[in-house]
């Protein structure tokens, strides 16, 4: 577990400032986001779970997964029907949490049902969706959600000071290159990437830019 990750829970915890919606992305399918989703779970709900093995779904713990590759309309609509109908009191110190799994492979039909939802989710819920390829999830969804970046978080841990490698992180959003970086931060790869993606003009900036900021640091 990430201690960036768990820093920012236990803050949120501690000064009352739990989001309604989160959005835990990875773009290395390395990465377990899983195990974040079931730590989110025992710290805020004081459980102690394994796996989502453990939970017991369709009181408290709510679950939408990708059937054929996506996520359906009618998951969505079964889920959120469960919830609203679901005795739990809203006085309880526990949350109702609602799981949903690779997001990115909802129906234009299925997240505009859980949009609408989000928009007037009841107070007591939590959602938390999981993806692995954050830019394909629409952006009506993201701006609902807090988001949070395991690899971002992952490469910050290293506590690396190579300015260059620091600066690509600050400015640059790429999925396979934030990637390259988590896992191996000498990997030229991202780099040859990155140089293919900027014209000759904008090759020309990023190097004034990158001059600023080394000077600066």
């Amino acid at each position: 577990m990430n201690n960036n990750f768990e820093e920012i829970i236990k803050n949120s915890i501690i000064y009352k400032k739990i989001s309604q919606t989160y959005l835990l992305s990875a773009s290395s399918k390395n990465i377990d986001l899983t195990k974040y989703v079931i730590f989110f779970i025992n710290l805020v709900n004081g459980e102690k779970f394994s796996s989502l093995k453990d939970i017991t779904f369709g009181e408290m713990y709510y679950k939408i997964e990708e059937k054929d590759d996506s996520i359906k309309k009618d998951d969505v609509l079964l889920a959120i029907k469960n919830i609203q109908e679901s005795s739990l009191n809203f006085t309880s110190s526990k949350h109702k949490i609602l799981i949903i799994k690779n997001i990115e492979k909802g129906t234009a039909q299925s997240l505009n049902a859980l949009l609408k939802f989000l928009e007037q989710s009841p107070p007591n819920l939590i959602t938390i969706m999981t993806c692995n390829k954050r830019n394909s999830v629409l952006k009506t969804i993201r701006s609902r959600a807090l988001e949070i970046n395991i690899n971002q978080l992952i490469f910050k841990s290293k506590n690396t000071t190579d300015k260059f490698l620091l600066f690509i992180n600050s400015i640059y959003n790429d999925e396979e290159i934030d990637e390259n970086l988590t896992n191996n931060k000498k990997n030229l790869d991202a780099l040859i990437k990155l140089d293919k993606n900027l014209s000759n003009n904008l090759s020309n900036i990023f190097s004034f830019m990158y001059e600023i900021f080394t000077n600066k640091n």
